[in-house]
């Protein structure tokens, strides 16, 4: 489903950790309340606990819809009330898959 998609990706440094399982509630909801768009193109999300920062992370479809995938992000970062110091970042799954990494530095949008 998410094939050509991609991915917007919260990077928590560990200072932020107490703010991961609030930021993760409030995207569950968000996800659950449908406010992310009509289109369908959000496929889920997932949570990543690390040893130096934590990951937050929302799958999309439709990695080449720039203005849908603007949307969602203003969406996260508006929902989430995210600090402007926290970057999000989207980055395509054929990128990751290239690079080998889950996430590396060529970014396709940010908000």
């Amino acid at each position: 489903t998410n094939k050509k998609g991609g991915k917007w990706v919260l990077s928590i440094p560990k200072q932020r950790r107490k703010s991961v399982d609030l930021w993760w509630m409030y995207i569950v909801l968000i996800m659950i309340g449908e406010n992310f768009d009509d289109s369908g193109d959000v496929c889920g999300v997932v949570v990543s606990l690390r040893k130096s920062q934590d990951r937050i992370a929302l799958w999309t479809k439709t990695a080449t819809n720039e203005a849908l995938q603007m949307s969602i992000g203003a969406k996260i970062r508006a929902g989430l009330e995210l600090p402007r110091a926290l970057q999000l970042k989207y980055q395509s799954h054929a990128d990751a898959y290239a690079s080998g990494s889950s996430f590396q530095n060529k970014v396709h949008y940010e908000v």
